[in-house]
Parts: C-alpha cells; structure tokens; sequence
C-alpha cells in the first residue's frame, strides 16, 4: 500500500514539475528564429514579449469591445494576468502527460475491456472540454463582455477595463462553460454504473434544460437573455446525444464494444 502510495505521489510530482517548468517557459521565453548551417529553426527564447505576453494580447484583441480602454490598475497587475496565461497554457500543455501517467498507473489493476473504456472516456472528456474551451473564445466571452459594458452608457461613465478582470472574467466563463460541455460523458458513466437509467434522463430532460438556463443565466449576466439561450443551446443538444448513447451503453451493458 505504501509502495502504491509513493508511485501515485511520484507520478504527481512528475507532472507538478513539468507544469511548473512549461509555466516558467511560456512566461518568459517567445519563439525567436535562429539559423544554423543554413537552416532556419524557430526555439524558445528569453524576449519582454513573451509567449503569455503575445496570448493575452490576442484575447485582448477578440475580447475587449469597441471603445473600452484596457488598462493596469495595480502594480501586479500586468504580472499577474501574464502569470496567469502562462499557468493555464502550461496546464492544458501538460495534462494529456499527466493522464497518460496515470493510465500507466491504473493499466495493472484493469481488465483490457475497462482500459480500453477509460481510454474512450478520456478521449470524450478532451473533446468536449476542447469545444467548450473554443466555444466560450468565440461566442459566449466576447458577446458576454460586450453586452455587460453597454450598461455603462447610462451612467455617463468612462468605459475601462482591466487586464485582471479580462483574464479573470475570461476563465470563469470558460471554464464553466467547458465544464457544461461534458454533461454527455457524465450521464453515460452514470448509467453505466447503474446508477440512472436511460428512461431517467428522457423523463427530465425539461427539467435539465431549465437547469440549464438556470447556470447558463447565473454565469452569463448580461441582461438581454441572449448569452444564456447561445449556451443552453448546445449544452441541451449535447444533453440529447447524452441520452442516446446512455440508452446503447444501458443495452449493451458495456461502455463500449
């Protein structure tokens, strides 16, 4: 058990240090060209404009709306929001590694069938979490923001928006917005283990997308009503093949053949 222990705590230090380094790299180094006997090689390499600095700028491109001045409002400002982009860059970079350990570490103890269905899972898990990711970068943040600053109008206030709140603003929406994006893989495993039926999910789905406009309403404040249904839409049509593939897997008895 010890023995058992030490590996897991290994594997997790491993990757730690890998996120940690890729962290490091990304937020201080950028893409510089070198030649060498002849041939042109792109490496990392120390530059102010590093490869965090060129992200945020290109989110603050796409996301900050037309006529809101994006600023520094504290000193760690700058810092932190580049430290911030590096970190979560370095923790999508590093995590198939870090799953892919852990597979390692899991293969001894599984038959090949349930092996061979984690490997489904994770590979579902990944793309929905992509879509999501993609989803919220080029529908819900910018609409999102957008929409939120229109209120400042009334007020007869300056627009401005800080580099902090961007980034802070920007991962929150993402993140849950990804997080919603794996409903699917989440009902299929729980009618696998038989703890929901495929009959379960058809009898509430008005109650799940009510649930749906709910969070949807909850992340997404922007007062018209319109971010909340461009989430809830695909959130509902993923809840839909949830319930498809939850009727095959409870069928088949398996998560996969």
């Amino acid at each position: 058990m010890k023995g058992e222990l030490a590996t897991l705590v290994r594997l997790c230090t491993h990757w730690l240090l890998a996120l940690l380094v890729a962290t490091m790299v990304i937020f201080s180094t950028a893409f510089t060209q070198f030649t060498w006997y002849g041939y042109t090689l792109w490496l990392p390499w120390l530059s102010d404009t590093s490869l965090a600095a060129s992200v945020f700028l290109h989110l603050a491109t796409v996301l900050t709306p037309e006529g809101v001045d994006l600023v520094v409002l504290s000193p760690m400002a700058a810092f932190a929001a580049q430290v911030l982009v590096a970190f979560w860059i370095a923790f999508l970079l590093t995590l198939p590694f870090g799953v892919w350990r852990l597979l390692r570490y899991l293969a001894p103890a599984l038959r090949p069938s349930e092996m061979r269905a984690l490997y489904y899972v994770c590979g579902s898990v990944s793309i929905l979490l992509a879509a999501g990711v993609y989803f919220s970068y080029a529908v819900i943040s910018p609409y999102t923001i957008s929409i939120l600053y229109t209120f400042t109008a009334p007020l007869g206030v300056t627009p401005l928006l800080g580099v902090s709140e961007l980034i802070s603003t920007f991962m929150a929406l993402t993140l849950t917005t990804a997080l919603m994006f794996t409903v699917p893989v989440a009902m299929v495993l729980l009618t696998w283990l038989g703890l929901l039926s495929a009959r379960w999910w058809r009898d509430h789905a008005r109650y799940a997308i009510v649930g749906f406009l709910a969070v949807s309403a909850i992340i997404t404040p922007d007062g018209t009503g319109v971010s909340m249904v461009l989430l809830t839409a695909p959130v509902s049509v993923l809840y839909g093949i949830g319930i498809i593939v939850s009727t095959r897997v409870e069928r088949q008895g398996t998560l996969f053949t």
